[in-house]
Order: C-alpha cells, then sequence, then structure tokens
C-alpha cells in the first residue's frame, strides 16, 4: 500500500517535468538497480531471493523528484532514507522488506534524473529551464 501512495504522489510531479518517455526509462533504470543491488546483498549476506515489488521504482522516482526539484527538506529527506535504507540492506539483511533495493532504486532514479537534465539541454527537465514549483 506505501509503495502505490509513492507512487501516486511522485510520479504525477516527474510526469509534468520530464514527460513520458522519461519517466518510463526512470522507472525502468530504478528498477533494474534496484533489484541488482538487493540480489548482490542476497548473494552476500544470504538474504531472501529475487526482491518482487515496486520498492525500486518508488525510491526511483523519489530520488528524480528531489533531483529535478529543487523542494527544501527534499533531498536531505532522501539522503536519510536513503542511509537508513544502506544500513538496514546490511544488519537486516534476512528481513522481507527489500532495504537494498530501496537503495538502488534511489541510485538509479537520481543517476538517471541527473542524465535527463544533462543530455537534453533546452527540454522539459533541463537545467536551463524553469521547473515549477510546488
Amino acid at each position: 500500500m506505501a509503495n502505490i501512495m509513492g507512487l501516486v504522489w511522485f510520479c504525477p510531479r516527474l510526469l509534468r517535468i520530464v514527460g513520458m518517455l522519461r519517466l518510463i526509462s526512470l522507472c525502468a533504470v530504478s528498477q533494474a538497480v534496484g533489484v541488482a543491488a538487493q540480489s548482490i546483498v542476497d548473494c552476500l549476506l544470504g538474504g531472501n531471493g529475487a526482491p518482487i515489488g515496486l520498492s525500486g521504482i518508488v525510491c526511483g522516482c523519489m530520488a528524480g523528484t528531489a533531483w529535478v526539484v529543487p523542494a527544501k527538506g527534499m533531498r536531505l529527506s532522501v539522503l536519510l532514507f536513503g542511509t537508513f535504507s544502506a544500513v538496514l540492506a546490511f544488519v537486516a539483511s534476512k528481513s522481507s522488506t527489500a532495504h537494498a533495493a530501496h537503495l538502488g532504486g534511489m541510485l538509479g532514479g537520481a543517476a538517471t534524473a541527473w542524465a535527463i537534465q544533462r543530455v537534453s539541454p533546452g527540454r522539459r527537465g533541463a537545467p536551463r529551464c524553469k521547473v515549477r514549483q510546488e
């Protein structure tokens, strides 16, 4: 339920800023990096197996939003959540929550949002464009 709420909160903002194809690419990269991160942690620490869910996508959209929307405290919140997820990925590796997928999704989303801004100057989401504040 929390993942669906996260998608409803972050995806419409990103969609308005970066457009549909870039949002889909951000979601795909976030999920792929999240699954890869969780799989690596599971192999190293003997976790529960492959993650199934939206955690990587939600955290990627959260980090992507923090990257393209310069809201007060948003980047700090993402940084704190990422640090918390990194610690829990190793401390609670046998948990049913895919903490490494959260962290991997954030890294994938932030990297994709950065690439979207750098690769497409003059288009929506580019640094030269004014981003509507919410």
